[in-house]
């Protein structure tokens, strides 16, 4: 008997630490409409760069935008010179969301896999001619904190597929908001 309810403890702690748990989304709801801005570009990838140890090449950190609202944002830098070929490849990782557009503000929700929990990321920012300039973070259940930093947009002809956003198709997410 004590074996048992050993055994028993035993997978319900295993089934609770390898489940997923998942953020609340704030920007996303079910007929979620992003908003528009004539300079946001969808045929390429706004991203800083920096200079990799060692190597000639410089490191990107790609977010992606999508005219339906979807966003891609991969969690490591990595070399430009192989950007296209992961895409390509599907070997590109990161974090899908969400953004909302309000006049030249844009604010993108992204939920990051940490651990075993999506937590909820969201960045605000403002839209220029191909840049994006972040202004406030705020992570998980936290206030928006100051950040001062921009990405560039940079061509490309290939995107991650936005069809894999989860986001758009998980029950938790496309609730009804309330009014």
């Amino acid at each position: 008997m004590k074996i048992h309810l050993t055994l028993i403890s035993f997978l319900g702690i295993f089934l609770f630490v390898t489940c997923n748990t998942y953020d609340n989304a704030i920007i996303y709801h079910r007929n979620f409409q992003s908003g528009t801005h004539p300079l946001l570009r969808f045929d390429g990838y706004y991203s800083d760069s920096i200079r990799l140890t060692n190597e000639t090449d410089f490191g990107m950190k790609p977010v992606f935008f999508y005219s339906n609202g979807s966003c891609f944002s991969t969690n490591n830098y990595t070399p430009a010179s192989t950007v296209g070929s992961l895409v390509k490849t599907y070997r590109l990782f990161g974090s899908w969301g969400n953004y909302l557009i309000s006049a030249d503000t844009i604010q993108l929700e992204k939920f990051q896999l940490v651990e075993n929990n999506y937590e909820r990321v969201i960045l605000k920012g403002i839209i220029s001619k191909n840049r994006i300039h972040w202004t406030g973070r705020k992570e998980h259940n936290e206030d928006f904190k100051p950040v001062d930093y921009s990405i560039f947009f940079k061509p490309l002809s290939s995107k991650p597929d936005s069809t894999q956003n989860f986001t758009r198709t998980k029950k938790k997410y496309n609730k009804v908001p309330l009014q």
